[in-house]
């Protein structure tokens, strides 16, 4: 649910409460998936969606233990953080703003609905 709130803007520069403040919203897919082969089709699945519809996403990070910098100073491999590695496979971010209308949020809220058909 998405509620309309006036912000408190009295000490903030009027030029920046004009301007769009653009950030990501990060959502989670594939979860429960049994094997984290499947939680990243899933995730990559997702995307391909949100890419279809227009709306530019890609996955949250990656693992900074798995970055080859840290694989190769400290010997992190995949298995040494599985719930880190789990958010990594799961997740994607997608772009927001404060100019976006009720039904360009919609639109962006809802495929992942269209796309799993309520199954997250």
């Amino acid at each position: 649910m998405f509620v309309d709130i006036e912000p408190d803007t009295a000490n903030i520069d009027p030029n920046l409460v004009e301007d769009a403040i653009i950030s990501r919203y990060v959502i989670r897919v594939g979860v429960d998936e049994p094997t984290p082969e499947r939680q990243s089709a899933v995730r990559d699945h997702v995307m391909r969606r949100f890419q279809e519809a227009g709306i530019g996403c890609r996955p949250y990070f990656t693992p900074i233990h798995l970055q080859p910098f840290y694989r190769a100073e400290f010997g992190f491999k995949e298995g040494d953080f599985p719930v880190t590695e789990l958010a990594g496979r799961t997740s994607i971010a997608i772009p927001f703003h404060n100019h976006l209308t009720a039904e360009e949020i919609d639109y962006v809220a809802g495929v992942p609905e269209r796309t799993l058909g309520g199954r997250q």
